[in-house]
């Protein structure tokens, strides 16, 4: 080691408490920069796997049983569908641990779904529905504390009520969802009766604008009970988590704010109380440049372990979020971006150099003499 190194390690045991408290300082303030990124990145990625990656179809039309040939034919004369699937849709309850409502989707068997709706099991392979599959969305597994094998108790607004053995959870974002088969669906509870239509639109309707004015004629057709346009549930879900955005917004910038106080304090103290030292090697004969790496060599290691210890427990600290936020209807995955590290290292580095710049200053200002002759 050279004569600095060796200082240097010499100071650092020498001063433990603020050693730790260094390290802990900037790894506590990471790891919540990495939390916020961690909340801002899920929102992010929620919008993308439930509209894009799961929920393929353009629109989702539901009407009463008796109107759903009519639904058909307006489909196809309007020119601005291209392809749609029949489908049976209603509501039901769900109750293993506890109750929640879920939507079921029952599909003509033989029909394929994947091109409407991606089923994807938990480690993400995907599953093609058949007859006797039972598949449940995760989130209602998890809040009701269920899996792949067990039966979950379903009960449809008519009060019929079945035992459903579920082939697997698969994935899903936004809202509890039921997949069943037409032939499954009879088994458990009665005549498959079509009343919805999931579908794509052509290419002479695209674009937000030209979606929901159809979207908006359709509802207004006899019968109607709903209609989705996904492009327009998309939209609205970026406006309504807009404000979370601003929220996630102000909690990073506070946490880079806590990071620059932290190690400007911790700083400006360790100064503070070593001037008569610091007054000793500049009477020795050390230079300016080298009484500011006599400090900030310190500073610098302190820093880097802070920053090495503190990503992994922001990520572990990330991981609470799905706890926290744990919503009956929503399923929060936590997703955190590589760029999202690297700006959080990255910040604290920033700040360190800015913490340098005014402490050097401070450093060249200490006099020795006066220094020397002060009473501790």
């Amino acid at each position: 080691m050279t004569f600095l190194g060796k200082v240097t390690a010499r100071n650092l045991f020498r001063y433990k408490g603020r050693m730790l408290m260094t390290i802990f300082g900037i790894s506590g303030c990471v790891a919540l920069l990495l939390f916020g990124f961690a909340i801002r990145d899920s929102v992010a990625e929620l919008r993308t796997g439930q509209y894009s990656d799961t929920d393929r179809y353009d629109l989702m039309a539901v009407c009463t049983s008796d109107r759903q040939d009519d639904l058909r034919s307006y489909l196809d004369a309007s020119g601005e569908i291209a392809d749609f699937l029949e489908v049976e849709v209603s509501s039901a309850k769900l109750r293993q641990e506890g109750e929640i409502t879920a939507q079921i989707v029952v599909v003509p068997d033989g029909a394929s779904l994947s091109d409407y709706i991606a089923l994807t099991d938990l480690a993400g392979a995907p599953r093609t529905l058949r007859t006797g599959d039972v598949y449940v969305t995760r989130n209602a597994g998890e809040v009701l504390g269920f899996s792949g094998g067990d039966t979950v108790v379903c009960q449809l607004p008519d009060l019929k009520t079945a035992n459903l053995p579920v082939t697997a959870l698969v994935q899903n974002y936004l809202g509890n969802f039921i997949y069943l088969s037409a032939s499954t669906y009879e088994q458990y509870f009665g005549t498959f009766e079509p009343n919805g239509m999931l579908a794509h639109f052509s290419d002479r309707c695209q674009g937000l604008a030209a979606q929901k004015a159809f979207g908006e004629a359709l509802k207004k057709r006899d019968g109607m009970l709903s209609v989705t346009v996904n492009a327009v549930l998309a939209d609205s879900f970026s406006a309504t988590f807009r404000l979370m955005n601003a929220v996630v917004s102000i909690i990073i910038v506070m946490s880079a704010a806590l990071a620059f106080v932290v190690l400007f304090t911790l700083q400006t103290t360790n100064i503070s109380e070593r001037v008569r030292e610091l007054a000793t090697i500049k009477v020795l004969g050390f230079y300016d440049r080298e009484v500011h790496q006599y400090i900030n060599r310190e500073t610098w290691l302190l820093t880097g372990i802070g920053i090495v210890l503190g990503l992994p427990a922001g990520w572990g600290f990330a991981q609470t979020i799905r706890i926290i936020l744990r919503l009956p209807s929503i399923y929060l995955a936590v997703h955190l971006h590589a760029v999202s590290y690297v700006i959080a290292a990255g910040l604290t580095v920033l700040f360190a150099v800015l913490v340098q710049g005014l402490t050097d200053r401070t450093l060249d200002r200490i006099e020795p003499a006066a220094a020397l002759k002060s009473v501790e």
